[in-house]
Parts: structure tokens; sequence; C-alpha cells
């Protein structure tokens, strides 16, 4: 359920490799991730932060090294 198992289909239907970053964000929490409150007039759950960006670029480096 979701847009992570829709994007999921998607990919197997085109035998593409997609990569789901939610358990990497999830194993350190939302605040870690997320731009939550950083300018205090909203509290935005849909852009990451930098440490956000650096476990996502960990996460799909780990995907590349293993398919090469």
């Amino acid at each position: 359920f979701g847009p992570q198992s829709a994007m999921k289909r998607i990919a197997e239907a085109h035998a593409i490799e997609a990569i789901d970053l939610t358990p990497a964000f999830r194993s350190v929490g939302a605040a870690r991730s997320f731009r939550l409150w950083e300018d205090r007039k909203y509290n935005d759950i849909w852009h990451l932060n930098r440490e956000g960006h650096e476990i996502a670029a960990r996460e799909i480096a780990k995907t590349i090294e293993a398919l090469i």
C-alpha cells in the first residue's frame, strides 16, 4: 500500500531496480531525515534535510555497487 508499493510495481513491470528508502529513514527517525520545523513556519515532511540527503545517497550507492 502507498507510493512505495506503487513504485515497486511500476519498476518490476519495466524490469528496473527500485530503491525503497523508507527503511533507512525510519531507522534514524523523521527528525534526522526531513526538514521538520527548520524554518519555524511549517513542518515539512516531504523534503529531506542535509542528513536525509546523505542517507539517501548512501543507500543509492549501496544499490549501485551491488549491481556492478
